[in-house]
């Protein structure tokens, strides 16, 4: 029998979809209450990526609702990091009723984020909660450098993210001096995603309880071997995760033993869409977001779950659309740039904000062909199975080729000349022009070959969103059914 028990109610990568905000916040008491009911010590935990993108009203928004689900703790994910640094630090400084758990940032001394640390809002270091069964200690951590995405302004205020290597070492040292304290109880929240997590598990001991996000699991149930894995003394660690967009709101019931063992009882997941809206979630997006506006209908539903490694409808719609008001050679689609499949019915802002998240514009650079075909290359070899990296499949418009998906090699490369109209092999040595998200063209950690502000020729003013809803337009938004065609053979994936 166990000496105590713990249930940990948790959620992560909630992204602002805002729908799903107010049956969370039911969920999230709901469980936390049935738990204390049945004699647990409760921890309200989220693992970061509330945010998305860099605005600050919604960041705002974002923490007044976690402060309805009146969490212990959460950490940053890479969204938080998208914001400017101050509006960041003001979010948290002037609205948070919870800490932010951050061990692996090295934040310069007197920067903003630093001073929240003299607040109680952002901890670098161990977070005690005293349950009537047991004292627990909580370790925070996000993305390694190896993976971090962090705003131009967050890293040039002095914020970095240290190397795994470093990171691992770091909670080793957090937990032995919790354990040196009489602690062991210990939940490490993170926000590295579910390979890293496992690896972490594997490689450091006293954690029982990793709390995830990033890399959008939604991971039911305990099984050895994947998500209760055993640490390097033969300790038993339990992982979840609770998927992502606010559709799930997990529970983590686990005993211990007189000695701190863990010992797992039940992991779930439970649909928040089984749950009542909150009255106080509701109030709050009606005072912050404009009222639902009908877009447009839609008459058949596109999903996007497979984008990132096989063409897909709603991606070649949008290239085109891109490359249509520009009047580029060669437009792209990053598949990360979608986020939601698009439901058969009414379109509104909320769902095109849901499906589409971040802003930013689109422009026009300069590129060489050889510079196009190293992009493409890069693309392909993330579908390779040869690749460690994640696959990053750019969407053409302009463009066709074949990739061999087993070997992550590119061939037949074409680019369709609308002077004389017809397609020619990709020149290494001509400038195309090309039009991209501005995002891409300002940093380099993703397709260094478009990462040339310096090129910019013409700026569209719109986002995808925006692209998206002039293609709607010209199919005769918002008077006519949508119905998106179906893919074509710009891509051949063989």
């Amino acid at each position: 029998m166990p000496a105590s028990r713990l249930r940990i109610v948790h959620n992560n990568d909630t992204h602002e979809h805002w729908p799903n905000m107010p049956k969370s916040v039911t969920a999230f008491n709901a469980l936390a209450s049935q738990g204390q009911q049945a004699g647990f010590d409760v921890l309200r935990l989220n693992s970061g990526d509330n945010n998305t993108f860099n605005e600050p009203d919604e960041w705002v928004l974002s923490i007044l609702l976690n402060n309805l689900l009146h969490l212990d703790a959460t950490t940053f994910g890479n969204h938080e990091l998208d914001l400017n640094v101050n509006d960041l630090a003001q979010g948290l400084r002037n609205y948070a009723k919870y800490p932010s758990l951050v061990a692996n940032l090295a934040i310069s001394p007197n920067h903003p984020l630093a001073q929240l640390e003299q607040a109680g809002l952002l901890k670098p270091s161990v977070h005690l909660i005293r349950g009537q069964q047991g004292t627990y200690g909580l370790i925070g951590i996000t993305r390694p450098s190896e993976t971090a995405k962090i705003s131009k302004s967050v890293k040039q205020s002095g914020v970095q993210s240290i190397p795994f290597s470093h990171t691992r070492q770091m909670v080793q040292a957090m937990v032995d001096d919790l354990e040196r304290h009489g602690v062991n109880r210990i939940v490490l929240l993170s926000h590295m995603g579910y390979n890293l997590d496992r690896k972490l598990a594997q490689q450091v001991s006293g954690i029982d309880v990793i709390v995830g996000g990033d890399s959008h699991d939604a991971i039911q149930g305990i099984v050895p071997g994947q998500n209760l894995l055993t640490s390097p003394r033969g300790e038993p660690v339990l992982i979840v995760q609770a998927g992502w967009n606010g559709e799930y709101v997990g529970t983590a019931d686990v005993g211990f033993d007189a000695a701190g063992r863990l010992l797992p009882l039940q992991s779930q997941l439970h649909p928040t869409s089984a749950f009542q809206d909150d009255v106080q979630a509701d109030a709050l997006l009606k005072q912050f977001l404009p009222p639902q506006q009908a877009l447009a209908y839609m008459a058949q539903p596109v999903g996007v779950s497979s984008i990132k490694y096989r063409p897909n409808p709603l991606a070649q719609l949008l290239a085109d659309s891109a490359r249509n008001i520009s009047g580029s050679d060669i437009s792209f689609i990053r598949p990360s740039q979608v986020r939601k499949d698009i439901p058969v019915g009414t379109l509104t802002n909320w769902t095109l904000k849901e499906m589409m998240p971040y802003g930013g514009e689109f422009v026009t650079i300069t590129a060489s062909g050889s510079e196009i075909a190293g992009a493409l290359a890069r693309s392909a070899q993330g579908l390779g199975s040869v690749s460690g990296k994640k696959a990053e499949l750019l969407h053409p418009a302009g463009l066709r080729l074949v990739i061999d998906v087993n070997k992550g090699q590119m061939r037949n490369i074409q680019v369709y000349n609308r002077q004389l109209q017809r397609w020619e092999p990709l020149d290494p040595n001509r400038q195309y022009t090309v039009t991209i998200d501005d995002y891409t063209v300002k940093q380099s950690d993703e397709f260094p070959e478009f990462a040339h502000p310096d090129r910019i020729m013409w700026q569209s003013h719109r986002s995808l969103r925006g692209i998206f809803m002039y293609a709607l337009r010209q199919m005769g938004a918002p008077y006519q059914s949508i119905v998106i065609p179906p893919t074509d053979s710009r891509l051949q994936l063989v």
